[in-house]
């Protein structure tokens, strides 16, 4: 099975608000960060396809945090999950 690298940003100055979201195609593909360009940089992966994403946000438009699952595993939480979670499921044909 294959990794599925994502690098998510988080903005110290906000408590840790997800600030943007790289998907890589590959681990060698990079994208440029989007967003302010503020925060710490790190990377989350798993095992096989990714299944399923949950996203926590606050008042309808602020993400603050963010969640993969692999196969049947989550990855730990990026960001606070304090605030309203939304959870997709893929389907077997589906991938991001």
């Amino acid at each position: 099975m294959i990794a599925t690298p994502f690098v998510i940003h988080t903005d110290v100055q906000t408590r840790g608000s997800v600030t943007s979201v790289q998907g890589a195609v590959d681990y060698y593909s990079f994208s440029v960060p989007v967003g302010r360009g503020t925060g710490t940089a790190y990377a989350t992966s798993g095992e096989g396809r990714i299944t399923a994403v949950r996203v926590w946000e606050q008042n309808n438009n602020q993400i603050t945090g963010f969640q993969l699952k692999y196969g049947f595993a989550w990855t730990p939480c990026v960001g606070q999950n304090s605030t309203d979670r939304v959870e997709i499921t893929l389907f077997d044909n589906e991938a991001i």
